[in-house]
C-alpha cells in the first residue's frame, strides 16, 4: 500500500543543509573579526584564519574546512559563541578519559565525571534511564550569543558520533530533545540526526536503546588520535554521506515504497542504479554502511513519522511501511526505540499534549 496523506520521505534538501551551515559559519567568522578593534590584530587574525584554512590538505567540503579552521583560529571549542571559552583540546582530553572505560555505560559515566571537573561550567553530560531507553542529557552554552542554537545541535551530533565510533557500531537514536523552540532549520537537524526531534523540552538530550550500554568499547588510543584529527570535520561529513551513494539509495527506496508499497530487492536496486551487485556492495562497504543498514535506517524514520500522526492507525502504519504484519513492526520498534509501536505513540502524544 503506498504512503498516503501526502507524506514524502525523500532524502531531499541536502543543499539546504550546506547553505544553513555556511551561513552560520559566515556569521561566526564575521563576529570573530568584529570583536577585534585593533586593525593590525585583525589583519593577523585574518591571516591566521586563512593559514588554518589552506593548511587542511584533503578536506574538500567547504563547511568542514571552515569549521575546523575557525576552531583552530579561535582556540575555542565553543567557536567564540560563549562568554567563557572551552579551550581547544578539552574535547580530546575528555574522549581520552572516556575511552579508558570497558563499556559504553562506563564511558558515559566517566564523561559525566570529567566534565564535572573541566571548564567551562556550562559543558556537562549525564546518563539517565527511561524504561528501556538510555538517555544522554548534555548541556553547553545556550545564550543570546548563539541565536541559531548551533552549539547544542553541534555537540548533540558530536556526542552521538563519538559513542558510535567508540563501539564501532551505529547507534540508532529513538528521540532527540532540545530545550529551544523549533527553529526554521528543523528539517536540517532532523536529517542530520536521523531521528524524531522534540523541542521546548526541559533539557537537551538524545535517547537510544539501553541494550547498547553494555556494548564493549572497541577503539584504541592510537585510533582516537586519528579520529580526533578529523574532529569536528567528522560531524559535518554526515552531510557528504547523504549527498553521495547513501542519499541516492534512500531516494530510490523512498520512491519505490511510495509508489509500490514495498521496497525493491537488492538486484532491482542495483539495476535502477546501473551498478553490479558486487560493485554496489563494495562501494557501500567503503562508505561504512550496507544495503540492510540503509533500509533499516529509512524504515525507522518512516515508522516514527507515521506513529507521530494520529490519523494513522497501527494497522495503517503496518501497511504503509511495507511490513508483513504487526508482529514484524513490533520487533522492529523494540530494536529501534526500545518499546512497542503503541508505547512509542503514547509517549509522543503525551509530550505533544
Amino acid at each position: 500500500m503506498p504512503l498516503s496523506c501526502g507524506t514524502s520521505f525523500e532524502d531531499s534538501g541536502l543543499q539546504e543543509e550546506r547553505t544553513h551551515y555556511l551561513r552560520v559559519i559566515d556569521q561566526l567568522i564575521a563576529r570573530t573579526l568584529n570583536e577585534v578593534t585593533d586593525p593590525l590584530a585583525r589583519e593577523r587574525l585574518v591571516q591566521k584564519l586563512e593559514e588554518n584554512t589552506h593548511s587542511q590538505a584533503g578536506v574538500e567540503d567547504e563547511v568542514a574546512l571552515l569549521l575546523r579552521a575557525l576552531w583552530k583560529t579561535t582556540e575555542d571549542e565553543f567557536f567564540g559563541l560563549s562568554p567563557e571559552k572551552m579551550r581547544r583540546g578539552t574535547w580530546a582530553l575528555a574522549c581520552d578519559y572516556m575511552l579508558d572505560g570497558r563499556t559504553l555505560q562506563e564511558a558515559l559515566l566517566r564523561g559525566q565525571r570529567i566534565f564535572a571537573f573541566l571548564p567551562p561550567q556550562s559543558m556537562a553530560v549525564e546518563l539517565c534511564r527511561e524504561g528501556n531507553l538510555a538517555v544522554v542529557k548534555h548541556s553547553c552554552y545556550e545564550g543570546e550569543g548563539d541565536p541559531e542554537h548551533f552549539l547544542v545541535e553541534f555537540y548533540t551530533m558530536l556526542w552521538h558520533r563519538f559513542l558510535c565510533w567508540a563501539i564501532d557500531q551505529q547507534i540508532p537514536l529513538s528521540i532527540v530533545r532540545f530545550s529551544h523552540a523549533k527553529p526554521e532549520h528543523h528539517a536540517v537537524c532532523s536529517r542530520l540526526l536521523d531521528s524524531p526531534i522534540e523541542y521546548e523540552s526541559e533539557s537537551s538530550c538524545f535517547a537510544f536503546s539501553a541494550s547498547f550500554l553494555q556494548s564493549q568499547l572497541r577503539r584504541s588510543k592510537p585510533e582516537l588520535t586519528s579520529w580526533l584529527k578529523d574532529s569536528p570535520v567528522d560531524v559535518v561529513r554526515v552531510m557528504d554521506d547523504q549527498v553521495s551513494l547513501k542519499g541516492q539509495l534512500r531516494k530510490v527506496l523512498s520512491e519505490q515504497l511510495q509508489e509500490q508499497g514495498a521496497l525493491p530487492s537488492y538486484d532491482e536496486l542495483c539495476k535502477s542504479l546501473g551498478l553490479g551487485p558486487q560493485t554496489l556492495r563494495r562501494q557501500l562497504k567503503l562508505a561504512g554502511t550496507s544495503y540492510q543498514a540503509i533500509k533499516d535506517e529509512l524504515m525507522k524514520n518512516i515508522v516514527a513519522e507515521l506513529l507521530k500522526d494520529p490519523r494513522h492507525s497501527l494497522e495503517d502504519v503496518v501497511q504503509s511501511s511495507g511490513y508483513s504484519d504487526g508482529a514484524s513492526l513490533t520487533r522492529a520498534c523494540k530494536r529501534w526505540f526500545g518499546m512497542t509501536p503503541g508505547q512509542y505513540r503514547l509517549i509522543v502524544e503525551t509530550q505533544q499534549a
